[in-house]
């Protein structure tokens, strides 16, 4: 091996066991992990797709102790998830910049296994994109890709540039193949929000809903509405009141409902109150039943 490798790999071996330093497994059931960062003092920022819990989350730090952990938010849109841990101290001491990265630049994906041994990977990044909005709605700026298979159990791990400097929190959430770099300042402001609020607010579109009383006239027409077919020309409509009223078809679909047709051509839905909308044509024996068009 020559010098250079032997040199690369010293550097690489230095980066990860300073890198593990801030990192933890993250595990809520008895078997499978994931990792975690701590990105402040009593704070760990984890994957939301691996956290399968919301209760008896527990982690496992540096030093191999084994301690419990509380959920404070979580955000699927980015993928972050944010636990509070009092024991979880020794945060991460330098943040590098996101904007420096380059297609082609290194990365190192550094994690922590159940057991409590760091994990490593070598990434390269393959994409930079100043801004990109992921499938779950969050716009990630940047939007950095790297070019690994990341392990399950370093999923929500560290991403290190190659000065050893923390630029984001690796996920294979959103890409179709490899992993993406959440960037610092994009976890930095989940956050905030998450310690705060809980929870991320957004804005949605509802529908108010509220029960009106119809009018006895409408209750009773309603109420006896009944509907006949005689011919693919012909729809009659019987009420209540004794009234018969024909609809002339001229353009009815064989197979469509005759509430269908009437309530379309009428521009109103399977309600009396179409009638309006129809133009008496003729009237047949004696008044009892009423011919009508279809008419603007």
């Amino acid at each position: 091996m020559s010098a250079e490798l032997i040199e690369l790999s010293n550097a690489l071996a230095q980066s990860t066991e300073h890198a593990a330093r801030s990192t933890a497994s993250v595990h809520t059931e008895w078997r499978g992990s994931s990792s975690g960062v701590v990105w402040r003092p009593g704070v760990v920022v984890t994957a939301d797709h691996a956290l399968r819990r919301d209760e008896e989350i527990h982690l496992t730090l540096p030093d191999g102790r084994v301690v419990a952990a509380t959920l404070a938010g979580r955000d699927p849109s980015t993928d972050i998830a944010v636990l509070k841990c009092a024991e979880a101290a020794t945060a991460v001491s330098e943040f590098g910049e996101v904007p420096s990265l380059k297609p082609g630049s290194l990365a190192l994906v550094v994690g922590r296994t159940r057991g409590g041994g760091p994990v490593a990977g070598l990434a390269v990044v393959s994409l930079i994109v100043a801004e990109r909005q992921t499938w779950a709605g969050a716009s990630l700026a940047p939007y950095v890709r790297l070019d690994i298979v990341l392990q399950p159990t370093a999923t929500g791990g560290t991403v290190f540039d190659a000065h050893g400097r923390t630029v984001g929190m690796a996920t294979p959430r959103f890409p179709r193949f490899g992993a993406i770099a959440i960037p610092a300042p994009t976890v930095n402001r989940v956050v905030d929000i998450l310690l705060e609020k809980g929870r991320i607010p957004r804005g949605y579109l509802g529908v108010g809903l509220q029960s009106v009383r119809l009018s006895d006239y409408l209750r009773r027409a309603n109420s006896g509405l009944k509907w006949h077919m005689i011919t693919p020309s012909k729809i009659f409509i019987s009420l209540n009141t004794g009234y018969i009223y024909q609809f002339v078809s001229q353009n009815y679909i064989p197979g469509q409902r005759c509430q269908d047709y009437v309530s379309n051509a009428c521009h109103y839905h399977h309600s009396i109150i179409c009638l309006p909308r129809l133009k008496p044509v003729s009237a047949e024996g004696g008044g009892c039943v009423h011919n009508f068009r279809v008419g603007p």
